[in-house]
């Protein structure tokens, strides 16, 4: 959600590949409270 575009692949199907910066993708993800809601899933 605060990230920019890296690559755009276009219409057309194809494979693009960038590289991430791991860091910036563990900040944005500490800024997503919902992520830390997660709780086991169990059948009654």
């Amino acid at each position: 959600p605060w990230g920019a575009v890296l690559a755009d692949g276009g219409d057309a199907p194809g494979v693009t590949l960038v590289d991430l910066d791991l860091d910036a993708v563990a900040a944005a993800r500490a800024r997503i409270p919902a992520l830390t809601h997660d709780r086991a899933f169990t059948l009654a």
